[in-house]
Order: C-alpha cells, then sequence, then structure tokens
C-alpha cells in the first residue's frame, strides 16, 4: 500500500506542463496583442 503514496506513472507531471505551456502561450499571445495595441 506503501507504493501506492509513489507511482512514477502519475497524471500530475502532464497536468503541470500543460498549464505551463498553455500559460506561457496565453501570456505570450496578450503580450503581444498589447504591443500591437500601444504600437497602433
Amino acid at each position: 500500500m506503501s507504493s501506492e503514496h509513489r507511482e512514477p506513472t502519475n497524471p500530475f507531471p502532464r497536468y503541470v506542463a500543460l498549464a505551463l505551456v498553455a500559460a506561457v502561450a496565453l501570456g505570450g499571445l496578450v503580450f503581444w496583442m498589447f504591443t500591437v495595441i500601444v504600437h497602433h
């Protein structure tokens, strides 16, 4: 039952990576839009 606490095949890393990628993509998009609006 102790091995259940340490599972190498956990969906946690996947969620973290997905959240990180989504945050970076969103941040970049917002920054790019802001730059375009300011430059225009």
